[in-house]
């Protein structure tokens, strides 16, 4: 919820999920984000498919552990937990599209 809020992008949960929206605790840690970020929840996963785009960009992936762009939105970064490696692709704005994978750092 916070990285969606500080990036102004849309939050889309599907459910079932492993948390009560109405929960007291997570109402106070979203305390200063809920107002501000865009939530939509699916009671499925094909509800969420038939009312959004998806575009698969990569495949074959480790465990996620970060991913960021850059301040100028050319560039996206991965960091891939299982392969200890932080990626960087190109990133097309415009298209939501990713190219030119490479690998960034080795960690």
């Amino acid at each position: 919820m916070r990285l969606c809020s500080n990036t102004g992008s849309n939050l889309h949960l599907i459910k079932p999920l492993g948390f009560d929206l109405n929960s007291k605790n997570l109402k106070r840690a979203a305390l200063d984000y809920s107002e501000i970020s865009n939530l939509k929840v699916y009671d499925s996963l094909e509800d969420c498919l038939s009312e959004n785009k998806l575009n698969i960009v990569e495949t074959n992936l480790g465990i996620p552990n970060t991913f960021v762009w850059s301040p100028d939105n050319t560039k996206f970064y991965f960091a891939d937990t299982t392969e200890g490696s932080l990626l960087e692709y190109n990133f097309n704005l415009d298209e939501g599209s990713l190219s030119d994978k490479k690998k960034f750092f080795q960690f």
